[in-house]
């Protein structure tokens, strides 16, 4: 792994549950993003914990969308190595930074960002993963500005899954950005990632 990747920036993002380096994969000249398992995790690791990850790449290579990154590769811990998610990087920043740094966004540009996330919903509705988690820090503006993309599909699951789980007292997501039905941890479908 360390041949075939070069660290760009070390904890260049960071998630609920562990953090995003940009790397240079040097086989194919490309900047990637590498997910990485929080080590503080990898202790306690549970047969959950490993499922989550694995199917949040298996749910991002189910699709294939101009607005969701793509993931190249997984890889499993080797002598105590970590998970690894190998996806496409995006050059640029959340909506929250933007918003906390630039303040006022123009409609051009909202309509058009929207227009782009409300695609990326879409495909992964008709492909039936319901996302759970949509607020500004799992969006990614580009540099340029010109496109924005969903990111972080950590805790998304198929709706099919969703229909034979209980509905947990414990809801999953980020409680300032869920739909009422999320936060009393009911029955959940694509309408609450619109919320």
């Amino acid at each position: 792994m360390n041949t075939r990747y070069q660290m760009i920036d070390f904890a260049a993002g960071e998630g609920g549950f562990g953090r995003i380096d940009k790397a240079k994969d040097v086989r194919l000249e490309r900047n990637v993003a590498i997910k990485i398992l929080d080590p503080l995790f990898k202790e306690s690791l549970s047969p959950q914990d490993t499922e989550r990850f694995l199917r949040e790449a298996k749910t991002l290579a189910s699709l294939s969308h101009p607005h969701i990154p793509a993931i190249y590769d997984m890889v499993f811990p080797e002598n105590n190595g970590e998970f690894k998610l190998i996806f496409e990087w995006i050059e640029g920043f959340t909506v929250r930074q933007f918003i906390d740094t630039k303040g006022v966004m123009s409609l051009e540009q909202v309509s058009k960002w929207f227009g782009n996330i409300c695609s990326a919903l879409e495909h992964a509705h008709h492909k039936d993963i319901i996302h759970r988690d949509i607020k500004p820090s799992n969006l990614i503006i580009t540099t340029n500005l010109e496109a924005c993309y969903l990111v972080d599909f950590g805790i998304s699951l198929r709706q099919s899954d969703l229909e034979r789980l209980t509905p947990s007292r414990y809801p999953v997501g980020t409680p300032g950005y869920m739909s009422p039905e999320q936060l009393r941890g009911e029955e959940l479908d694509a309408s609450n990632d619109i919320y």
